[in-house]
């Protein structure tokens, strides 16, 4: 799967993108009541759901050194759109040229 691609069906969405530490809005066709980010560069996830505030994320990142942080922050995480959701600019989850597969449910 290429960068910016993206597969859908009637209930969920998934795609690839490349990170750029700017925010980044995913058209995914739906307003999404839970959003999974994977980064597979600096091996950290990012996830959302209804429940949560808009640019909410709960994150759970490897270290590399054997540990595994997890926070959650109220800022710059993932927030909902009408037709998709844009990713924040949290370094975690969203740092320049990291590849970021993602998947949204509706």
């Amino acid at each position: 799967m290429a960068s910016g691609d993206k597969k859908l069906s009637n209930h969920c969405a998934t795609g690839e993108q490349t990170a750029t530490g700017s925010a980044i809005t995913i058209d995914c066709g739906f307003k999404p009541k839970h959003v999974l980010i994977m980064n597979t560069t600096n091996k950290s996830t990012g996830m959302w759901n209804d429940s949560m505030p808009n640019a909410a994320v709960y994150k759970t990142i490897d270290s590399g050194v054997g540990t595994t942080d997890i926070s959650y922050a109220t800022s710059n995480g993932i927030t909902p759109l009408f037709n998709g959701f844009t990713i924040g600019t949290d370094a975690a989850i969203n740092n320049n040229n990291d590849v970021l597969f993602w998947t949204a449910w509706k």
